[in-house]
Order: structure tokens, then C-alpha cells, then sequence
């Protein structure tokens, strides 16, 4: 008697991929770059200051976009909030000038431009009261030379 076959799979085994067939090694995931607090600030500075030259020329979305990137940067710069500020101000969204005034005085309790500002804002919203207490604290400061 004939010795017994061993069955044959239906398909060939795939013999292993050669070192061309294989795929690229996944690439490492891009690490963000350091950026040092000073250097932020740096950074945030100079956002304030292109944020500001945006109000004086009437270009006030942009001038928000940038200040926002500036409290980004550095959140206890208390100009930048008080400018943007300023700019919601000029756009007639009196809350969100509220809101950036507020911050800007929580940032710097001293600040009386901040005060007069939101004292202009609460005005336009009909808070007269509260207009009238930043409208007396910043008048205070002033007396200080704050």
C-alpha cells in the first residue's frame, strides 16, 4: 500500500514581504516646540501693541482676533483685555466688554482706565448704578494717579 498524502492547502503560503515590500516605519508624532514664558510674553507684547495699531485704524475683528491671541499667550496681561475690551465696546457688544473689562481690573485692581471703560459699558446697557460705582472708582484712582 501506497504511503497516505498529506492534503495540500488550497493556497500557497505568502512567503514573508522582502525589506522593499514592507511599509515605512510610521513616523514619529511632531513634538510642538518649546516656547519659554518670557518668550511668551515677548510675544504676547507685541500681539498687544499690532492689537492696538488694529483699534486706532477701525479694523476692530481684527483687532479682537489679536488681542485674544495675546491673553492666549499671556493671561494676566491686563492691557490686552482692557483693549479688547475697548473694541467690543466700539462694536456695541457691550457684555463681552464687560466681561474683558472685568477681567482686566480682577488682573490689576489699580486700573483705572479699566473702571472708566467699564463704567461706559455698564452706561450702554442700561446699569446705571454699577456705571456710576466704576465711574466713582476710577475718578478715586485718578486721584492717585492710578
Amino acid at each position: 500500500m501506497p504511503p497516505a498524502e498529506t492534503p495540500k492547502p488550497a493556497t500557497e503560503p505568502v512567503p514573508p514581504p522582502t525589506e522593499a515590500a514592507k511599509p515605512p516605519a510610521p513616523a514619529e508624532p511632531i513634538k510642538p516646540a518649546v516656547v519659554s514664558p518670557a518668550a511668551q510674553r515677548t510675544q504676547a507684547g507685541k500681539l498687544y501693541a499690532e492689537g492696538r495699531q488694529l483699534i486706532e485704524g477701525g479694523r476692530l475683528p481684527e483687532a479682537i482676533a489679536t488681542l485674544t491671541e495675546a491673553v492666549t499667550l499671556d493671561p494676566s496681561l491686563s492691557r490686552a483685555f482692557n483693549s479688547r475690551g475697548y473694541a467690543h465696546l466700539l462694536l456695541k457688544q457691550y457684555g463681552l466688554a464687560i466681561h474683558d473689562f472685568t477681567e482686566a481690573i480682577r488682573l490689576n485692581p489699580l486700573y483705572g482706565n479699566a473702571y472708566h471703560n467699564r463704567a461706559s459699558a455698564r452706561r450702554h446697557s442700561d446699569d446705571r448704578e454699577g456705571a456710576d460705582a466704576d465711574e466713582a472708582e476710577a475718578t478715586r484712582l485718578s486721584k492717585i494717579g492710578r
